[in-house]
């Protein structure tokens, strides 16, 4: 599966320092997403680098959030992901979050993308997924969906036998539909 990834400037790092950066920490997360999509037979690899505007390098508000996949250019088929140095909490004054699965309003099923911050630790991407595939958040304690604290180590944490069929039916309708198309 592509995912194109919109890449924001990182405040007060050099382009190729910033680069190498985002690169390894990226590579953490496709990492996770991976493992935890394989019994689905999904794999995810980067099959763009979009250079995206500083401006969206802080996520405010949800105007913002909407904005980064209605104003750009949004190629059908691929996961369209945007990396940014922050993501406020829309709900929480102050509160950041690490990363959400947002949706065009005008276009819920045709038009949606993910928005990681960097401090998103190597779960974040598959958590996001997961709602891109149709899960909402769940109670499981052993769940990457369950967003509670827990004391489960995040390795032995995963998507659930229901999760997983739910997101096979979901991955079959995004097929038909050509929302996501396969690279091979």
């Amino acid at each position: 599966m592509g995912v194109r990834v919109h890449l924001t400037p990182r405040e007060g790092k050099e382009d190729t320092e910033a680069r190498s950066a985002d690169l390894a920490w990226l590579e953490g997360q496709f990492k996770e997403a991976n493992r935890l999509f394989a019994p689905l037979k999904v794999c995810f690899e980067v099959s763009a680098f979009v250079s995206h505007h500083a401006r969206d390098a802080r996520m405010k508000t949800r105007a913002q959030r909407t904005s980064l996949g209605v104003s750009g250019e949004y190629e059908r088929g691929v996961v369209e992901l945007f990396i940014v140095d922050r993501l406020d909490d829309v709900d929480v004054a102050g509160a950041q979050i690490r990363g959400v699965h947002w949706r065009d309003p005008n276009a819920r099923h045709q038009r949606r993308w993910v928005i990681l911050s960097r401090i998103a630790r190597p779960l974040v991407l598959a958590h996001e997924l997961g709602h891109y595939f149709s899960l909402p958040h769940g109670r499981d304690p052993y769940s990457i969906m369950n967003k509670a604290p827990r004391d489960i180590p995040y390795e032995e944490r995963g998507f659930t036998k229901r999760e997983y069929a739910q997101m096979r039916r979901a991955w079959r309708t995004m097929k038909r539909s050509a929302h996501l198309k396969p690279l091979r």
